[in-house]
């Protein structure tokens, strides 16, 4: 029923739940993720270096939490498959390898915590023995309790940042992406005053203008193969008016260099605390009609955190002078 007492929609016909764990007649054994927005991610078990009865087990395990409101992002389900594999491996390398869950003794569990690195083990172990104890095997008795033991993780190394040191980081950031910005502008602005016929046709800059309205629609200047036929380069009217064939001379007129996108998502960290994997799944923004008294653009950013659901923020366009933002959020 829906929220005001109606009879909710029925799905179209022939929908029918998604099989998250396939087997067939030839032994395969496949289990598909299905992530919030419906994309599939498929997981081999008859990989994994261990008997048939234990890749059966694994896989139904691990196909019980493949649903929705167990894991509802693919990380969550590559990542735990990693760890299985190097369990697997594990056992794998065992002179006397369990058949199945129920032959995991006290004594191979100990040992196989024993054996994971100090990086990443307390990650690994609690990953693992937690999708181990929802086999009905191994939720009591001496196995179990080793499974429910907990870690001990090596204390970290970790030293956060001072704040000198923090100040210098976003400082180089903000230097790297304002020199960006700047030269980005700059070329937006010769690009608009191509599209106005602001240039003589022919000329250099008219030329230059052509290649960006190019660059700006295909992401690449045109192309053509050397006389040797070993690789292509920018058609010579291009390479002539833009100074070369570098990335500066070319698409980094328009775009942003891979370290120039990372002091970027620095910003991003530190001006208003997102985190990586919000900045990961972040949508371009689109600013918005109305370009406020002052003439400069606000940006409606879509995010979504996993925890609190959608939403949508709204930023000021970001001063390329003293990279404080202009106008209130």
């Amino acid at each position: 029923m829906s929220g005001r007492g109606h009879q909710a929609a029925l799905p179209a016909a022939g929908h029918s739940r998604p099989e998250y764990l396939a087997g067939d007649e030839k032994g395969a054994l496949a289990v598909r993720h299905y992530n919030r927005a419906g994309r599939v991610r498929e997981y081999d078990f008859t990989a994994l270096p261990v008997p048939a009865a234990m890749q059966a087990s694994l896989a139904a395990l691990f196909a019980a939490r493949c649903t929705p409101d167990r894991w509802s992002v693919h990380a969550t389900s590559r990542r735990t498959w990693i760890y299985l594999r190097q369990f697997a491996g594990f056992l794998d390398g065992l002179r006397q390898q369990p058949r199945d869950l129920d032959e995991l003794t006290p004594e191979l569990i100990r040992l196989w915590r024993e054996c994971l690195s100090e990086a990443g083990g307390a990650a690994a172990f609690k990953t693992v023995s937690g999708l181990l104890r929802g086999d009905s095997r191994l939720r009591e008795g001496h196995a179990a309790d080793e499974l429910a033991r907990r870690y001990r993780a090596p204390r970290s190394t970790v030293q956060s940042y001072s704040e000198a040191e923090f100040d210098r980081i976003t400082a180089t950031a903000r230097r790297q992406f304002r020199a960006a910005l700047r030269r980005i502008s700059e070329n937006a602005a010769h690009l608009q005053r191509w599209r106005e016929c602001g240039f003589a046709e022919g000329s250099a800059d008219w030329i230059i203008g052509e290649g960006l309205d190019i660059l700006a629609r295909t992401g690449g200047l045109p192309k053509h193969t050397e006389e040797s036929g070993e690789r292509a380069v920018v058609t010579g009217k291009y390479r002539r008016a833009s100074g070369g064939i570098s990335a500066a001379a070319t698409w980094q007129r328009l775009f942003l260099s891979r370290m120039e996108a990372v002091a970027l998502g620095v910003l991003l960290v530190a001006e208003y605390g997102w985190n990586l994997s919000v900045i990961d799944r972040a949508e371009v923004p689109r600013a918005s009609p109305d370009q406020g008294e002052d003439g400069h653009p606000t940006y409606r950013i879509p995010l979504e955190k996993p925890r609190r659901g959608a939403a949508v923020i709204t930023r000021p366009v970001t001063s390329p002078t003293t990279g404080r933002p202009r106008g209130g959020a």
